[in-house]
């Protein structure tokens, strides 16, 4: 298998247009760095090639499930973006504000698995530095583009798509991946540390390995140590993450792990 993580920090420039995303691929035991132009299967293909593509496992930092409060079908949800013009943090605020107001919802609703492992919420405007909303509706709006080129093998009604797309291309997995979780997972270190990614990755991943040309992307960009994470990640849960159970409110890779304690933010 070949496993891809791709980081959403920085999805969005300061005129509220998407820029490339950061992207590391995992494939025999060597991290390659990349930016990804925009997030479809045809970007994809043509970077990494069609042999690639057909082993290809991919953990995305960007929400991918509902708060089973709304009752809505994320599917749905995601194919919506399609609709709604623009990019960037107010047209992401908006999209997002007007599905709590449309059950007129007293709180921010928050599922479960963000409770547990301390992940923010879509619906959380703030603080700003942290916000997943903006980057989470530039995904969105692009995999509505070609809904069905993916599924998400912890979503309740993923496994029906996959049966009856089956017959006409091969879908490729996606997971939901949270940085500063799969830090803690990986690496047992309580935040994120991008600058000491490299001899992190050295102690416990010794047979992964990084020529000189990516090490230099890697000190040029934090994002990518996290994109890097995530890649990793995927090859330690995402093979088992994907036997588990799927859920109406999506799952974070590498939340089986627990490797927190106390009460949930």
């Amino acid at each position: 298998m070949i496993f891809l993580g791709i980081d959403q920090t920085g999805a969005i420039d300061n005129r509220g247009q998407p820029k490339p995303l950061a992207a590391c691929v995992l494939i025999q035991n060597e991290l390659r760095f990349f930016y990804l132009k925009k997030f479809n299967r045809r970007s994809l293909d043509e970077i990494l090639g069609p042999k690639e593509i057909e082993q290809l496992q991919i953990c995305i930092d960007c929400v991918l499930g509902l708060p089973k409060e709304l009752k809505l079908s994320w599917r749905k949800v995601m194919q919506s973006t399609s609709k709604t013009p623009g990019y960037g943090r107010l047209h992401a605020q908006a999209f997002f504000k007007n599905l709590i107001h449309r059950y007129s919802l007293t709180k921010i609703p928050r599922r479960e698995i963000e409770i547990v492992c301390h992940a923010n919420s879509v619906f959380l405007e703030k603080p700003y530095q942290k916000n997943i909303q903006t980057g989470t509706f530039r995904f969105w709006k692009e995999m509505a583009e070609d809904p069905d080129w993916f599924y998400i093998p912890r979503l309740s009604g993923e496994k029906r798509r996959l049966r009856s797309s089956a017959r006409y291309k091969r879908l490729i997995p996606i997971a939901e991946g949270y940085p500063s979780l799969a830090w803690r997972v990986l690496f047992k270190v309580k935040k994120r540390e991008p600058e000491a990614f490299f001899s992190r990755m050295r102690e416990n991943f010794p047979e992964v390995k990084i020529t000189r040309s990516n090490l230099k992307l890697l000190k040029n960009d934090s994002n990518l140590a996290d994109a890097a994470v995530l890649a990793l990640i995927a090859k330690k849960a995402m093979p088992e993450d994907n036997l588990g159970p799927s859920t109406r409110e999506g799952s974070i890779l590498g939340s089986t792990q627990r490797p927190f304690k106390g009460q949930a933010k």
